[in-house]
């Protein structure tokens, strides 16, 4: 459920009971139910969304430096890419995960199978 759904239901139940000629208290009620907390619960969770990408962010800029420092003419081994990021506190998933979306972003490629090198 969106935070629009949440706000515009109350405005809704708003129009509704004016259209019903509702007692003013009910109407003060529609229009305080929520209060604050559930629009502060996407706002919290918006919080956490852009913590967790700027973490991504940190996990594909550690990989992407990682093959760029190991890599050679040839580009660089996929194995040894991971055993390095490992090293670096990094888990299987998630250097497997900022590969495909380094990948995605045309920041490096697999000419090989098994071996990566950066555009």
């Amino acid at each position: 459920m969106s935070k629009l759904v949440i706000i515009n239901h109350v405005k809704e139940g708003e129009a509704i009971a004016k259209r019903f000629r509702l007692n003013s208290r009910i109407i003060d009620f529609i229009r305080q139910h929520h209060g604050t907390s559930l629009v502060y619960y996407f706002y919290r969770r918006a919080l956490e969304n852009k913590e967790e990408e700027d973490n991504f962010a940190d996990i594909e800029n550690t990989v992407l430096e990682t093959i760029k420092n190991i890599e050679g003419e040839n580009g660089a081994s996929w194995d040894l890419i991971t055993s390095k990021c490992k090293k670096a506190g990094l888990d299987k998933d998630s250097i497997e995960e900022a590969l495909n979306s380094l990948m995605d972003k045309g920041l490096i490629y697999e000419p090989v199978l098994g071996t990566i090198k950066t555009t």
